[in-house]
């Protein structure tokens, strides 16, 4: 592999993105309210409407949420 060139591991990002998301959950580090979601209780709520795509649908939504909530608290333009 020549020097200076990165391969990007994605499952591997994911997989960290995915422990920040659940660290942030309100039952946790109380950084965003998804109510645990990447928990017990959110997989039970979720897997009724995504049954084969549930745990996508979850990272997605706490992704989301997590963005959303970094953009309020961390916007650059509003200083």
């Amino acid at each position: 592999m020549p020097t200076g060139s990165h391969v990007i591991d994605f499952d591997r990002l994911f997989k960290l993105r995915l422990a920040v998301a659940r660290h942030g959950e309100m039952d946790a580090a109380r950084w965003w309210n998804t109510q645990g979601l990447l928990g017990r209780r959110g997989a039970v709520v979720i897997k009724r409407g995504f049954p084969s795509t549930h745990f996508f649908a979850q990272a997605r939504i706490v992704f989301t949420v997590a963005r959303s909530r970094s953009h309020e608290l961390f916007d650059p333009r509003a200083v």
